[in-house]
């Protein structure tokens, strides 16, 4: 056993910090680590998924610039997401200046989701302004319909949430009966929550399960995720084990080093899983390569003092596995955050 327990974090709480959606500690002033030239070769939409890949690396101060260029040369989803960075993923009053051009930017050039923060947070707008951002939003989404049904229709059912519950649940039904993978998220948090009638016993929870079970299946991540806490939760931590396996195979950054941690022996609820340091140094090494530290630096410090004592106790033989596990990964697959930000 390592002489490193104090710095542990438990699974759980590791869990609970990586799933936030927000909580960006980044520096104010963009960064200028980028060759000007380089980034002029981009196009718009190239230089827009780079930075939201950055962004969900925990990279947020390089996505910036990424995002800033997108969004000056026309891309209305680096535009809303560069906003959300400027204003740390929360539209109020306070809202920088900065960012509420690019917010306006963004819904005047048809961002769905720019529209929904301008109606919903836009609270330094008047209030015809915002009532003005709300039929935009609600034609757009009618718009979307003919495109993507199904998305349209969740996002129906979140728009008279307040105003019509139950013309709102029938809109969540059908994306729920078309297997909308948010859809069945939400449907699944109303059931356990107490919403609905299940008078068997037991029969809630296998709902709620249920519906988990089949937006992860789908490899939506935080399905994923949140299914990993509930078998934890009831303390069924083979299957968790597995599905934390299947997270990896979709490119979950935080799984890597959530797995890693068990593979080296660091959670007490996964003790009958055998140590295995060839792989949770691969794990380690992709999940340093791969991540920043402009969000969750402790995470990060906290991983590396994981490695170093790995490194440690390692041996010469699993030190040379280690680097094929590390370069096979690599190969298969780009590791991200899938936050509620990921889909703009």
């Amino acid at each position: 056993m390592f002489n490193s327990a104090k710095k542990a974090a438990s699974i759980s709480m590791f869990i609970a910090m990586v799933t936030l959606p927000c909580g960006v500690h980044a520096a104010d002033n963009d960064s200028n680590d980028l060759n000007a030239y380089d980034l002029q070769k981009l196009t718009a939409h190239q230089a827009y998924i780079e930075g939201r890949n950055l962004r969900a690396q925990f990279k947020n101060n390089r996505a910036r610039t990424y995002l800033k260029y997108a969004a000056d040369k026309g891309d209305t989803q680096a535009a809303y997401l560069y906003a959300m960075e400027l204003s740390n993923y929360k539209t109020t009053i306070r809202t920088p200046a900065k960012a509420r051009d690019y917010l306006l930017l963004a819904a005047h050039n048809g961002n769905i989701r720019a529209m929904k923060s301008l109606y919903q947070g836009g609270e330094w707008l008047r209030l015809r302004e915002r009532q003005y951002w709300e039929r935009e939003y609600f034609n757009a989404v009618v718009t979307l319909g003919q495109s993507h049904p199904t998305r349209a229709l969740f996002e129906l059912s979140e728009y008279y949430k307040k105003s019509k519950p139950e013309l709102s649940d029938y809109y969540l039904d059908q994306a729920v009966e078309r297997h909308y993978p948010r859809a069945l998220m939400v449907k699944a948090q109303q059931i356990s929550q107490g919403k609905g009638s299940y008078w068997a016993p037991g029969s809630r929870e296998k709902a709620e399960y249920q519906l988990y079970t089949d937006a992860a299946k789908q490899g939506y991540i935080p399905a994923i995720r949140k299914y990993i806490q509930l078998l934890e939760n009831e303390g069924k931590f083979k299957q968790a084990l597995q599905w934390r396996k299947q997270a990896i195979k979709e490119g979950d950054l935080t799984s890597l080093a959530a797995v890693a941690m068990i593979l080296s022996g660091y959670s007490s609820n996964y003790q009958f899983v055998e140590k295995d340091l060839a792989t949770a140094k691969a794990y380690f090494d992709v999940y340093l390569d791969t991540a920043g530290n402009d969000r969750l630096d402790e995470l990060y410090k906290n991983i590396e003092q994981h490695y170093s004592d790995v490194m440690k106790i390692i041996s010469p033989d699993e030190l040379k596995a280690s680097k094929n596990i590390e370069k096979k990964l690599k190969e298969k697959q780009r590791f991200y955050n899938h936050d509620l930000y990921w889909d703009v």
